[in-house]
């Protein structure tokens, strides 16, 4: 039997609350984050949720192919600008690693994980 875990019952409440209750509260400066596929978009929710509090203390952001879609999730410009800036999405491509890779979203850059999955077999 599924149990609920309060201010949990989400992936995007999930990581409002990881910001909450650890990292904004610890004394670290430069925090940098990796978010991998749906974790990118709840990145996006926080980003949005904690706009100031994110922008002073995450320093970048490493996405794996992320599922984020800053439009759909109402991100508004500022945030849009400091995604571009301060993340980049690593994607399943066969192209070399770190090959630029056409977006129809620029949103942050996107660029070759240089393997066609990122799940090992």
């Amino acid at each position: 039997m599924p149990v609920y875990i309060r201010e949990n019952g989400s992936p995007e409440e999930h990581a409002i609350y990881v910001w909450d209750h650890f990292i904004s509260q610890s004394l670290a400066e430069n925090v940098f984050v990796v978010a991998h596929s749906y974790g990118g978009l709840a990145f996006v929710e926080l980003m949005i949720q904690r706009e100031i509090e994110v922008k002073n203390k995450v320093t970048a952001v490493a996405l794996t192919d992320s599922v984020h879609n800053v439009w759909h999730q109402e991100a508004d410009k500022i945030v849009r600008e400091w995604m571009r800036e301060n993340c980049c999405n690593w994607v399943s491509s066969s192209e070399p690693l770190d090959t630029s890779v056409e977006s129809m979203l620029p949103d942050c850059p996107r660029v070759s994980a240089g393997m066609q999955s990122l799940f090992l077999k």
